[in-house]
């Protein structure tokens, strides 16, 4: 049976709206004309992550932490969302 190679993925809200909804508008409102900057950067996380960045079921909860980098763009935020990150078949 499959399992996830990291299952404590922490994402910030800019990298939920990709991963969850594959929805990137947002970032046009908050970053204006560095919104394509921002997006290249959650592109290049979700490709780093080494597989499949998933939102658990009931892993919406956002966790709160003193301000640290997003595993999937480096950015810096506290709040952050669960996620699990599964192998890709090759």
């Amino acid at each position: 049976m499959p399992q996830p190679i990291n299952d404590w993925y922490l994402i910030c809200d800019d990298c939920l709206q990709i991963v969850a909804y594959d929805d990137p508008s947002s970032l046009d409102f908050h970053y204006g004309r560095d919104a394509q900057r921002r997006l290249d950067d959650v592109h290049a996380g979700l490709e780093a992550a080494g597989g499949y960045v998933c939102v658990g079921e009931t892993e919406f909860l956002t966790e709160q932490y003193p301000e640290s980098q997003c595993h999937c763009c480096r950015h810096f935020t506290s709040t952050f969302h669960r996620c699990e990150v599964w192998k890709t078949e090759d």
